[in-house]
């Protein structure tokens, strides 16, 4: 699953509790203490927990996965 969203300019409908969550998240993968931008482990827990899943992009296969289209 990919997860598409602004880090920045949240929609105005956004809480201040979903925005602490996507703060949250991106703290807990301390990319800015490290150099290499590989996390052995992605914490999605609370994120996933706000996501709309109503409103989706869905797409059957890819380059590597059947169809291979």
């Amino acid at each position: 699953m990919g997860i598409i969203f602004d880090t920045k300019k949240y929609d105005k409908s956004i809480s201040a509790e979903v925005i602490e969550i996507i703060d949250n998240f991106f703290d807990s993968l301390q990319l800015d203490k490290q150099t290499d931008p590989t996390v052995k482990e992605i914490p999605y827990g609370e994120l996933h927990s706000v996501i709309d899943t109503s409103k989706r992009y869905t797409y059957t296969g890819s380059v590597t996965i059947p169809p291979c289209a």
